[in-house]
């Protein structure tokens, strides 16, 4: 399991997580987004992120009908279930992010400057 999700109020693994074809948010694309990110194993700035999701919700005129104590308690459940990272799976992550970066990047590396062209 990656991760957990809460879909109709029951908490799923990530990888199980569905929505209905005919859910409302997916026929209309009403939906905000935002991402709470987590550093060694706590949530950085929780309440910034929910000021920003709330001021999604509110600029396209949507009600969350969860209080935001609710979504708090569904966030630091979802993290109590989600799985610790390893340090074999952090050394696998930093392996993935250095060759997404060599294959964006090419052998320049990521911080190389960029050959000039000529006119």
């Amino acid at each position: 399991m990656q991760g957990c999700a809460d879909v109709d109020r029951r908490f799923v693994a990530s990888e199980d997580a569905q929505i209905s074809i005919f859910d409302l948010g997916f026929l209309h694309s009403d939906a905000t987004y935002d991402v709470a990110h987590v550093w060694q194993g706590k949530f950085f700035r929780l309440d910034d992120h929910l000021d920003r999701f709330e001021a999604g919700l509110a600029a396209l005129r949507l009600d969350s009908r969860i209080s935001r104590g609710k979504m708090h308690a569904i966030l630091q459940e979802c993290l109590a279930r989600a799985p610790r990272p390893t340090p074999a799976g952090r050394a696998a992550r930093r392996a993935r992010a250095q060759e997404w970066a060599r294959l964006r990047h090419g052998n320049r590396g990521a911080g190389a400057a960029r050959p000039r062209r000529s006119p």
